[in-house]
């Protein structure tokens, strides 16, 4: 974690780019999914002077489909994607990542470019 003025940042040591893609899609899934409600909400609390149509709610609701996927899309979402991956990487997947993202150990990293079928490529895990 980081400090700014005080306050606890959460700041992830993992590359989205190497995290197996099923993990990654879940991840972004379900920020979009809460980017998605959250939007609805802020809809909800502005006041309305006529009850929309249900030709009007649908388009609404594609709209703030669209927005979520776009707010999450841009440059690694809003940052949730990171905390989801972080409770959801099986740990050996996430120390291996870190092992790799650290480049303290040089001779590790080598057995794993040496080895396509080592343990880090059968967790699914995208070496460099």
């Amino acid at each position: 974690m980081n400090r700014i003025q005080g306050q606890n940042i959460y700041k992830s040591k993992l590359d989205l780019q190497k995290v197996p893609e099923q993990y990654r899609n879940i991840a972004k899934g379900m920020e979009q999914q809460f980017v998605q409600f959250m939007i609805e909400q802020m809809h909800k609390s502005a006041p309305s002077t006529q009850e929309d149509s249900s030709a009007t709610k649908f388009y609404k609701s594609l709209l703030t489909q669209r927005h979520a996927e776009i707010m999450t899309d841009k440059d690694e979402g809003l940052g949730i994607q990171h905390m989801i991956l972080e409770k959801i990487l099986p740990d050996q997947i996430k120390d291996r990542l870190r092992v790799v993202n650290n480049n303290g150990n040089e001779k590790y990293q080598a057995q794993i470019k040496n080895k396509k079928s080592g343990n880090l490529t059968s967790l699914g895990v995208q070496s460099e």
